[in-house]
């Protein structure tokens, strides 16, 4: 777990922190070089209450390329 995800785990209560990794596993960031496809929380960050499908550079876990992932939730 990244620092971000220990503190929230660890200072809210358990079903609001369970509440935000459900979440955050649901969104999903999508490789523009292989279509791998991870969640947010795999890759260290939380996304909680959000909207839209923003792009974010990202390092692939799979080719290993940088590139603007696009990230969308999954139903």
């Amino acid at each position: 777990m990244s620092l971000l995800q220990q503190a929230v785990t660890s200072l809210l209560p358990r079903s609001w922190a369970e509440d935000i990794k459900q979440e955050s596993l649901a969104w999903r960031a999508h490789c523009p070089s292989c279509n791998y496809e991870t969640s947010i929380w795999e890759l260290g960050g939380i996304r909680y209450k959000a909207k839209g499908s923003p792009k974010l550079g990202v390092k692939c876990k799979s080719c290993g390329q940088f590139g603007w992932h696009q990230f969308s939730k999954s139903s």
